[in-house]
């Protein structure tokens, strides 16, 4: 069964010192249950472009990382500004993972901003990497945290390195990794650490274990 859901864009045009919105409804279809694309995703940025113009939306966030695909959508309505309503216009949505990391991407072009509820339909941007899950906030204030690195007992190079982005904030942290972590599970129960660096400096380092959740692992 198609999931929809509902975004209204609103396009603000000036005139004579004034300005009025036009609301522009559009349904994002999510990828099909069988791609875990969207699985990690933190938030969302929307670009509405028409002719020479860029408008974007700026960084969605989601309350919580998209842990199964059928919340793979964006939270809230958002404005963006100086687009004209009656001009075609393409319309983008991309989703990224807590390391600002695309996941997914759809696009549709509209003949202008009054029409009926066009439809975006997202897709993988890239061939999907597993996810890390990482409850950080038993750790660390939030809004101290100024890296993360994710290692194995296999690996001195840490599998996730991250540090704040437009998407750092969305908890729990939600990470793709890119080596060192199988993508169909067979790594659950691998020894990790995680080191956490906070603007008075280093914590003590955590170690925990990467645990299969279906589709994502998370650090237990």
């Amino acid at each position: 069964m198609k999931r929809l859901f509902h975004i209204a864009f609103g396009a603000a045009l000036a005139a004579c010192g004034s300005a009025s919105k036009t609301n522009v409804t559009f349904y994002v279809d999510p990828p099909p249950d069988t791609d875990v694309a969207c699985i990690g995703v933190a938030g969302f940025e929307a670009t509405i472009t028409s002719g020479t113009r860029n408008a974007p939306s700026g960084a969605v966030l989601n309350g919580a990382p998209v842990l199964i695909p059928a919340d793979c959508h964006l939270s809230h309505p958002f404005s963006v500004d100086d687009i004209d309503p009656d001009s075609p216009a393409t319309v983008t949505v991309a989703g990224y993972d807590g390391a600002d990391n695309l996941r997914v991407q759809g696009s549709t072009r509209i003949d202008n901003l009054h029409g009926g509820p066009a439809h975006v339909k997202l897709a993988s941007a890239a061939p999907p990497l597993p996810i890390l899950v990482v409850h950080r906030t038993g750790m660390a204030n939030l809004s101290d945290v100024t890296r993360v690195d994710v290692r194995t007992q296999r690996m001195s190079l840490p599998i996730v390195s991250v540090v704040p982005n437009p998407y750092f904030a969305v908890e729990p942290g939600a990470y793709a990794v890119s080596s060192n972590l199988a993508p169909n599970g067979t790594d659950d129960g691998l020894a990790i650490t995680i080191d956490i660096t906070t603007a008075q400096g280093a914590l003590p380092r955590v170690r925990a274990t990467a645990r299969w959740m279906g589709t994502y692992y998370v650090a237990q």
